[in-house]
């Protein structure tokens, strides 16, 4: 049996990591049992959601150069065969640490952002956006493989490295879960959800200008006008004030509710009427997915690059146009008043199901 490692360069609480907690419990279910490498562990609560089989290691950097020495130790110690790395700064190092050491071992990357939509958020300055792009160019002609998260992600990548092509395959996240479900049946104690009159709509994620949370809130005020309902947010980030104050603009605040960080969203997604999704980009869209899995209608914007793939181009939901917050107060009104079966947005959550990311990685891999 083959030894994989997942190297995750900053372990925090995010979905990548969760991403990875699935997938790795997963495939010891499967019977592989993976290791995980941690270049730098942040403030986080989720690190003991890895199955107590799964051996943690931590090098303390996140560095990709810093960390050679730890990482080449980690390699000679534990031998793994197949090594998966979380971002284009783990590559680089597992790349670096393998050919200093000489060994034949397995590495691939994995893509779970738009890269191009990500020149507006994560790299905007030019000469980041070319340092980054030149270490996975670097990267490419020694790595086995490079797995993207969506097939959008992947025709990026393509597009930003032809020369890879032969080398990309998409796997879509491992999201839904044993323990989503169980999850979702949590009770919530909040008045807006126990008063069944007034419909609650719900959106997820970081309080970031990628998520675009004002067309959210501008597409809510609107449905106001027509339909008595209300709108929570769930998370935190540098534009709480920003949201609120714009609620407060447009005279919706007594309808609106920042809910800050929640450590089990699902049960807030279950308990919702509709959940939306605004963001300019995505990688996939997991809380789409999430969302689905338990039988709540959704809306999102067709971005760049996962909703129209999770929802079959709006045979699950409506799709529009992003930052167009009237077509989106339209789309609300449209699913609250004829809201898709919740069983058959149940069995589409199941199609990104953790066992068939798992199994699609040990197909990949050629791992019995």
């Amino acid at each position: 049996m083959k030894k994989i490692t997942f190297f995750i360069s900053n372990f925090a609480n995010g979905g990548i990591e969760k991403v990875y907690i699935n997938l790795c419990n997963s495939l010891q279910v499967a019977g592989t049992t993976p290791e995980i490498l941690i270049g730098k562990l942040s403030k986080t609560d989720m690190i003991d959601q890895f199955d107590k089989s799964i051996k943690v290691s931590i090098l303390n950097s996140s560095n990709p150069y810093l960390c050679q020495p730890k990482l080449i130790k980690y390699i000679l110690k534990n031998k793994p065969d197949i090594i998966i790395a979380d971002r284009h700064q783990s590559l680089l190092a597992a790349i670096i640490s393998n050919k200093i050491i000489n060994k034949r071992i397995q590495i691939h990357g994995t893509i779970h952002g738009h890269i191009s939509s990500g020149f507006k958020f994560s790299w905007r300055n030019s000469k980041q956006q070319a340092k980054m792009l030149n270490k996975i160019n670097f990267c490419l002609p020694d790595t086995n493989g490079i797995i993207t998260v969506s097939k959008g992600v992947e025709e990026d990548f393509i597009r930003l490295f032809p020369e890879a092509r032969e080398k990309v395959k998409t796997i879509y996240n491992p999201v839904v879960t044993d323990d989503l479900i169980s999850n979702s049946n949590q009770k919530i104690n909040h008045p807006w959800i126990s008063d069944k009159k007034i419909p609650v709509i719900l959106g997820v994620g970081r309080l970031s200008a990628q998520k675009d949370f004002k067309t959210l809130i501008r597409a809510f005020a609107e449905l106001r006008k027509k339909l008595r309902s209300r709108l929570m947010i769930i998370g935190d980030g540098d534009e709480e004030k920003e949201l609120q104050a714009l609620a407060n603009k447009l005279g919706i605040e007594n309808d609106f509710s920042l809910l800050g960080f929640q450590k089990n969203p699902i049960a807030w997604m279950a308990h919702a009427d509709l959940f939306v999704l605004s963001s300019i980009s995505e990688g996939l869209g997991i809380v789409l997915i999430e969302a689905m899995a338990v039988g709540t209608p959704v809306v999102s914007t067709d971005c760049q690059s996962g909703p129209s793939e999770i929802l079959e181009g709006g045979k699950y939901g409506p799709l529009v146009p992003v930052g167009d917050a009237s077509a989106l107060a339209i789309a609300m009104e449209t699913a609250l008043q004829r809201p898709i079966n919740s069983e058959e947005l149940r069995k589409r959550g199941l199609f990104f199901s953790s066992t068939n990311c798992a199994n699609n990685y040990l197909k990949l891999l050629k791992i019995s």
